[in-house]
């Protein structure tokens, strides 16, 4: 039986990418030893943070599919998670519902189509029940 601790503090700051976090923290206690697991949120906040600097680094042309579908879905889980629709996600990155389609076609993820072919209303109403899925897509490639 395991027990697990996670804190997590996200916060928007003028209208731009950044934010301020505490790093999570996920532990898994079972029967005296400790393993650091890292949860979809967690990974997609990493994640996110590298395709952003390397985005402020190099362009969004730059990025790679991949890079450029994170991006997508970390714009959209920014503004479910922080203001509880799109709206958000569109102010940091217009097209990301269209960007996120092209991205994920590209790399041939099949829920990853399906999320982003959803319109922004169906995708705000379905995004939780959805987010695992998307993520387990991404990080097995």
């Amino acid at each position: 039986m395991g027990v697990r601790l996670i804190g997590r503090y996200w916060g928007l700051g003028s209208g731009t990418e950044s934010r301020v976090r505490q790093k999570p923290r996920v532990v898994t206690v079972d029967w005296g030893r400790e393993m650091t697991e890292v949860d979809n949120e967690t990974w997609l906040l990493d994640e996110g943070e590298r395709v952003i600097d390397r985005k402020a680094a190099e362009g969004y042309s730059a990025l790679t599919s991949k890079e450029r579908l994170v991006y997508c879905l970390w714009s959209a889980d920014y503004g479910m998670r922080n203001a509880g629709d799109l709206t958000t996600a569109a102010d940091l990155h217009p097209n990301f519902l269209q960007d996120g389609h092209s991205a994920a076609q590209e790399l041939g993820f099949l829920t990853c189509i399906a999320a982003f072919s959803l319109s922004g209303q169906e995708l705000e109403m379905q995004y939780f029940t959805l987010f695992d899925a998307i993520v387990a897509e991404i990080r097995a490639e």
